[in-house]
């Protein structure tokens, strides 16, 4: 099956717990509940999905956390931009995925900067822009069309008797 990269950003919004969880589930911002509900409705399935944190740097969804309060900034952003682009371009590298949905704010997006030298040519990038709502829009198109590609090749290969 076709795997699909999502790079996300962190989220203000956290949900109030003394103990660790899994960062999907602590991150509470608008874009995680677009992710939330479309894997509630089943899609998804073909996301790989990976975390610019301020706090933790590049984390996956299943991976623990605690509730923290750092802001990514100008410094933070700098200070971590060579292992983020370093952890992000072997994971894209690895995964051989060909197409990866970027929706980060501006300090975030100064995190990964030169990003798209360092993958391979076959991969697309695919940057979300515009406003919060806007960028919410175009995951959750995205998303879909992922599942769309996915379903679309499973049913071609079954034609074919593959």
């Amino acid at each position: 099956m076709t795997r699909y990269g999502l790079i996300l950003s962190c989220s203000q919004r956290k949900r109030i717990t003394e103990r660790p969880m899994r960062a999907i589930d602590l991150y509470d911002g608008y874009y995680y509940r677009i992710l939330r509900k479309l894997f509630r409705e089943g899609y998804g399935q073909s996301l790989d999905i990976r975390i610019v944190s301020a706090k933790y740097g590049v984390i996956g969804p299943r991976d623990q956390i605690s509730w923290y309060d750092t802001r990514m900034t100008r410094q933070i952003a700098d200070h971590m931009h060579f292992e983020t682009v370093a952890q992000l371009s072997r994971w894209i590298d690895q995964g051989k995925y060909p197409q990866v949905f970027i929706n980060l704010g501006a300090e975030y997006l100064r995190a990964i900067e030169g990003l798209e030298q360092r993958v391979l040519p076959s991969v697309q990038l695919v940057f979300a822009n515009g406003g919060i709502g806007s960028k919410g829009a175009q995951m959750k198109t995205w998303i879909l069309y992922t599942d769309n590609a996915v379903a679309n090749t499973t049913t071609n290969l079954k034609e074919q008797g593959r």
